[in-house]
C-alpha cells in the first residue's frame, strides 16, 4: 500500500474520468487533459479522444450499448483502472446488494460496461458503471482511498470472499491483475 502525501500525484495514466484527472493517451504518450475540472487548451496537447463514462442519453440504459461499442474500440487490455471505494466498499458503483451487482460480475468479456440504478446512492441515483471483466481486463488497478473508516473496510475486504457485502474484495482478492491501494489519511 501506498500513503499519498501532498505531493503524490494520484493519477499516472489512464483514460477514464476520475474524481482527480482526466488524461488521455494521443501521439503515443498519456497526457493530463483535465485535472481538477481545468481543461488544458495549448497547442502541445494533440488532439485525443476522450471516452467517458457520462452521455447526453436519458439514462445509463440508454447509453449502455452506445458507450460499450466506444470502449470496445479500445487498444487492450486497459493499460489502468483507477477507481475508488465508497465507505460501503462499493467500487465502480457496483454497490453492495445491489441487484445489478450479480450481472456486473457475470458479465461476458464483451459486456464493458452495465446500468446501475441505486436510489439511495450518493449524487445520482441512475449510473453507468464498468463490469468486473472490464475492470480486471486491466493490466494495473489502482485503489484510492480517504481516510481510516476506508482503510479499515479494505482490510476487512482482504479477509472476506463476500462480494455482496463487500464488491471491493472482487479486485484486492484476485491474482490475476496486479492491484495497488494509495491512501491518503
Amino acid at each position: 500500500m501506498q500513503r499519498a502525501s501532498p505531493a503524490t500525484t494520484w493519477c499516472r495514466r489512464g483514460s477514464f474520468e476520475d474524481a482527480e484527472c482526466v488524461l488521455a493517451y494521443a501521439g503515443g504518450s498519456w497526457i493530463p487533459v483535465n485535472c481538477n475540472g481545468a481543461f488544458r487548451t495549448d497547442e502541445s496537447v494533440p488532439a485525443a479522444e476522450l471516452i467517458g463514462l457520462k452521455t447526453p442519453d436519458a439514462t445509463p440504459a440508454e447509453a449502455e450499448t452506445k458507450v460499450g461499442h466506444a470502449l470496445a474500440g479500445m487498444a487492450r487490455p486497459f493499460d489502468v483502472i483507477i477507481l475508488g471505494m465508497g465507505d460501503d466498499g462499493h467500487i465502480a458503483s457496483l454497490f453492495p446488494h445491489a441487484a445489478e451487482l450479480k450481472r456486473a460480475m457475470d458479465a461476458g468479456p464483451d459486456e464493458l460496461v452495465c446500468a446501475v440504478d441505486r436510489p439511495d446512492a450518493a449524487g445520482a441515483a441512475a449510473r453507468l458503471s464498468m463490469t468486473l471483466p472490464a475492470i480486471l481486463g486491466a493490466r494495473w488497478i489502482v485503489l484510492l482511498i480517504e481516510g481510516q473508516g476506508k482503510l479499515d473496510v479494505v482490510g476487512r475486504a482482504r479477509n472476506s470472499r463476500d462480494a455482496a457485502e463487500l464488491p471491493v474484495c472482487l479486485v484486492l482478492n484476485q491474482s490475476d491483475v496486479p492491484v495497488e491501494v494509495w491512501w491518503a489519511p
